[in-house]
């Protein structure tokens, strides 16, 4: 850990820093490729009409079965992910799995069911040309 001086701009290193450092570039590089062994799974955290008792829809949530650190929360990668670009092709998978999960979901409900599914998305994704076209045609 960083040891602070009596200067708040002069950081003294020790040992233990460069640790920290190598996991989060082997983090980094290990995103570049999570995709493609995929390793991203969403979970689902149900949404409760209180008043009805019913579910009415669900929250897509993003987690990372990394092979050696386990399943990782998003506090744990997304960070990463946003500043090595990673994140847009992420959250086209993501878009496209809810997509395909919800018209699987659609044929099985009761026809007239209304039920949703809330997906949080990055500010930069959403400011992407093509952001709306490409959520449309999933």
């Amino acid at each position: 850990m960083a040891k602070r001086q009596q200067n708040p701009l002069t950081v003294a290193y020790t040992p233990g820093m460069g640790g920290a450092a190598v996991s989060l570039v082997s983090l980094e590089a290990d995103l570049h490729i999570a995709l493609e062994r995929n390793e991203f799974r969403l979970l689902f955290q149900p949404i409760v009409d209180l008043r009805g008792h019913r579910v009415v829809g669900t929250e897509a949530l993003l987690r990372w079965r990394h092979p050696v650190e386990g399943l990782l929360a998003p506090n744990e990668f997304l960070a990463i992910a946003e500043e090595s670009g990673v994140i847009v092709p992420v959250t086209r998978w993501i878009i496209e799995r809810v997509c395909r999960l919800a018209a699987e979901w659609r044929k099985r409900l009761p026809q007239g069911t209304n039920f949703y599914i809330s997906v949080n998305l990055p500010r930069r994704y959403c400011a992407l040309r093509g952001y709306a076209t490409t959520s449309r045609a999933s």
